[in-house]
């Protein structure tokens, strides 16, 4: 289940004219659940830029990059790295395009699914049913940050996140795995979890207890931009 630990895990679509785009070569890489921690992600990084120099022609080793989990600390590192580039989850880009002055540039899709859909998913024996039978219950996700794209778009408007009786309750994970188990211990009502994760239940002890009760529309590839 260790899907974001290999650079083959990357397939990066460009297209756009780079010798249109000047500026600083460095990448700061912002999204929740795919790379583990900002060390962990490096070697795997290192890999992936020096594929994208091949690809654009450009000098080994000219790239430079970090990868931030949390997308707060991945805005404050965008303002202070002031970076030439970003790869940015949906919500960020919606959220600070403007502000950061991003102009999309390239599409980067996942070479195994990842972000193609997301699924909810909750216990078959005593577990809820449906999106509305969460209310007042634990969702758990290393998405779960993301607020507004997750309540709009991943789980379609259905329900809302908050602390309220009539909302679901967000418990933030790092890793999907982590969402998985803890609805298998009994310490999260449900998990939401993309197309790769599910793919890989039938290798888990526990995943036969487990059923998909929502899966959202099919997401676009996660946007690359140049900033400034």
């Amino acid at each position: 289940m260790s899907l974001r630990l290999s650079v083959g895990v990357f397939l990066v679509t460009l297209v756009f004219s780079v010798s249109a785009e000047a500026g600083p070569r460095d990448f700061v890489i912002s999204m929740s659940g795919f790379l583990g921690t900002t060390d962990q992600a490096a070697p795997v990084l290192a890999k992936l830029f020096r594929r994208v120099e091949k690809t654009l022609g450009w000098p080994a080793n000219s790239i430079e990059g970090a990868y931030y989990p949390d997308a707060e600390e991945g805005l404050k590192q965008m303002k202070l790295r002031d970076p030439g580039f970003a790869v940015v989850s949906h919500q960020m880009y919606s959220e600070h395009r403007k502000s950061m002055k991003m102009k999309v540039i390239a599409a980067m899709e996942l070479s195994d699914g990842a972000l193609a859909r997301y699924h909810v998913l909750t216990k078959k024996e005593g577990g809820p049913s449906s999106l509305g039978e969460l209310a007042g219950r634990v969702l758990s996700s290393p998405q779960i940050k993301e607020t507004a794209f997750v309540e709009k778009v991943l789980l379609g408007g259905a329900i809302k996140i908050g602390t309220d009786a009539k909302s679901l309750r967000a418990d933030f994970v790092r890793q999907p795995l982590q969402a998985l188990r803890k609805v298998h211990r009994g310490k999260a009502d449900a998990a939401l979890v993309d197309d790769p994760v599910v793919s890989q239940l039938s290798k888990l002890s526990f995943g036969e207890e487990l059923r998909v009760i929502h899966t959202s529309s099919q997401l676009p590839p996660l946007p690359v931009v140049s900033l400034g």
